[in-house]
């Protein structure tokens, strides 16, 4: 029980930093600062929780069956656990951008959307499934 709680919180909470630490550093990066908005404050806290309940969702319902049946066989070599993130951002980048449709995007924008949620999403699963292969693995 102990091993399977520590299987769903902690990969989670270290994808969930990890994407924190890149947006921030995005957002120094972009704008030179980590300045935003009160209001811009408030959403990203309503989207924070919102992404965090999903994400533990997603782990507690899809991964972790997926890992209990598979993971031996699948993720024996590291690199299938990367072939494995990589579609998993992918997807989740797709998901993310057709929840979100912005009409007034040009071409260029949405490409910069779909560049930043494939690194966002990348950097989360990348670090859960090597999280949770680590655990699994000891």
């Amino acid at each position: 029980m102990k091993n399977k709680l520590l299987c769903l919180f902690f990969p989670v909470a270290s994808g969930l930093f990890t994407v924190f630490i890149v947006y921030m550093s995005l957002l120094l990066i972009n704008y030179n600062s980590y300045y935003t908005q009160a209001r811009d404050n408030k959403i990203l806290l309503k989207l924070i929780l919102l992404l965090a309940v999903g994400a533990y969702a997603i782990q507690a319902l899809f991964i972790l069956p997926f890992w209990a049946k598979f993971g031996k066989t699948i993720c024996s070599v590291a690199r299938n656990i990367v072939i494995i993130a990589i579609a998993l951002a992918i997807i989740s980048s797709v998901v993310m951008l057709a929840m979100f449709p912005q009409s007034h995007f040009s071409g260029q924008n949405l490409l910069q959307n779909a560049l930043l949620c494939f690194v966002l999403f990348g950097s989360y699963w990348g670090i859960n499934l090597h999280v949770l292969y680590k655990i699994v693995k000891n």
